[in-house]
């Protein structure tokens, strides 16, 4: 009876987590960068899932596209169209390497900066509203649980 109800548990869980995970793509999939193109007409450029990337660029000085696949999991190719479309919006910049000039840094231009810490404030915020809920104690042990899921 016990394993049974461990069961149903764990799958409440997924279900859960799964809902939360699912209105979280949602929103990003609707972030937008507004650009203006040469006649200062505003332009509407989807960034969704790309908000990933940059965040990660903005997380190290310096990145390389390698790292970029193997912290996302994407494709090389796929990587690297999503990499071009983020500096064709001025977003990334492709920067050679002091050490090593056959190796090339991406970094955030001063508007990816500024996405990224929109995209940072979004997070913030989704998470503020969630923990005004919740004591300290509760706090505590929520972060413990997301520690222990990102070692995983």
């Amino acid at each position: 009876m016990e394993k049974n109800k461990n069961y149903h548990i764990d799958i409440e869980i997924c279900q859960i987590f799964s809902k939360i995970i699912t209105q979280i793509f949602k929103d990003i999939d609707e972030i937008f960068y507004i650009s203006k193109d040469s006649t200062n007409k505003e332009i509407r450029n989807k960034i969704g899932s790309d908000i990933f990337i940059i965040h990660l660029i903005g997380l190290r000085k310096d990145i390389i596209m390698k790292d970029i696949v193997d912290m996302i999991g994407l494709p090389n190719s796929t990587a690297t169209r999503r990499i071009e479309y983020l500096v064709g919006l001025k977003l990334v910049k492709r920067v050679k390497s002091k050490e090593d000039h056959r190796k090339i840094n991406l970094r955030l231009t001063r508007e990816g900066r500024k996405l990224s810490l929109k995209y940072f404030e979004y997070i913030s915020s989704k998470f503020k509203n969630i923990f005004t809920k919740f004591s300290i104690s509760e706090r505590q042990f929520l972060k413990d649980i997301f520690q222990t899921i990102s070692i995983q």
